[in-house]
């Protein structure tokens, strides 16, 4: 028959040709083979099938946080998987019962082997934490991003968290101050407003304040102590225009002593300086607040991230065609070093 022609002219042409492999040869191994490329990819994918079967489903939940310079993502990175941060989550969710293992330290490699941190195309640090547990999983991610904030935060590593710092202790000296000259006066004015009359304070309590939102202006321009060498440098000229200002307004000011006024004056001058303080450390606290924040708080999964049996029972398979293919490879060259051996021994 003519097909039957040609295959054996094909076949006397391959043996005449050299050792080159072609399709012909592909399709004729094949067709020899086909039993043993078919059942070895199969095993190994039954294989891959029945593990990845066994393995229970993982989830990964994200949160990503927006840290500002100089502590920027990067320096994020080294904050979220340091040991000081990693050490009370553990204790407080009880990852070493949960994860069934003998020490804290076992715990902590656990922990960490299922966390992964990455800086973001936009520059914002993503956080993620992969858990059979999706909740769980959102639980440890949003827990991770809150104590990352609060330690950059507590640790004055950010510019507003320097100056809301730099604030709150210049508040505490005022009103340390304001105390101090309240007892003062209490000692050398035991009654104010019989001595002055509300008018009096009035006017002692404007020149404070206009005083004191002047001078934290100037110390906070110069990030300096607030009312420090600006207001003793100021203060005689300040105390003489209150004199006079007090004198206009109540003749009976005229009655007090230099070492009266200057007390009343700094006393009302640090209390007004303390007010504008706390306004100033209310709104460097919010801005600091706003300065590392939680773009996006982790939220449970619904999908699982691992294992993908899918791809790894097309691995397998994989794996076992080509084991497959080294095994008919092998037994070729070793049926062709068995006839030469026997052609040289005839």
């Amino acid at each position: 028959m003519p097909f039957s022609v040609w295959i054996g002219e094909c076949i006397l042409e391959r043996q005449s040709e050299s050792n080159e492999l072609s399709l012909f040869d592909i399709v004729l191994v094949v067709k020899e083979q086909w039993r043993l490329l078919l059942m070895v990819p199969a095993l190994f994918a039954v294989l891959a099938a029945a593990g990845s079967l066994s393995l229970p489903n993982q989830y990964t939940a994200k949160t990503m946080l927006n840290i500002p310079a100089p502590v920027g993502a990067v320096g994020g990175m080294s904050i979220v998987q340091s040991p000081s941060l990693l050490e009370p989550v553990v204790e407080k969710y009880k990852l070493q019962q949960y994860y069934g293992v003998e020490d804290k330290r076992a715990a902590l490699l656990a922990f960490s082997s299922s966390l992964k941190t990455v800086v973001g195309k936009d520059g914002l640090l993503e956080i993620s934490v992969t858990d059979r547990d999706p909740e769980r999983a959102a639980v440890l991610g949003n827990a991770l991003a809150e104590m990352t904030r609060k330690y950059i935060l507590d640790s004055n590593l950010t510019e507003q968290s320097k100056r809301y710092v730099i604030l709150q202790k210049k508040l505490n000296d005022e009103l340390e101050q304001a105390d101090r000259f309240s007892r003062k006066v209490a000692q050398l004015v035991p009654d104010q407003e019989v001595l002055l009359g509300g008018a009096g304070i009035q006017v002692i309590n404007g020149f404070a304040t206009l005083e004191a939102q002047f001078a934290l202006q100037m110390s906070l321009q110069s990030v300096q102590s607030a009312g420090g060498s600006t207001v003793v440098s100021n203060l005689q000229s300040a105390i003489m225009q209150l004199r006079a200002s007090l004198e206009s307004t109540d003749p009976k000011a005229r009655q007090m002593s230099n070492e009266q006024l200057v007390a009343l004056r700094s006393l009302y001058f640090h209390r007004a300086l303390a007010a504008e303080l706390q306004r100033q450390v209310f709104l460097a606290k919010s801005l600091a607040e706003q300065d590392i924040q939680i773009v996006l708080k982790a939220s449970a999964p619904l999908e699982k991230s691992a294992p993908k049996r899918s791809l790894f029972v097309a691995l397998a398979g994989a794996v076992g065609l080509m084991l497959s293919i080294l095994i008919i490879v092998c037994r070729k060259h070793w049926k062709g070093l068995q006839e030469r051996l026997a052609g040289k021994s005839a």
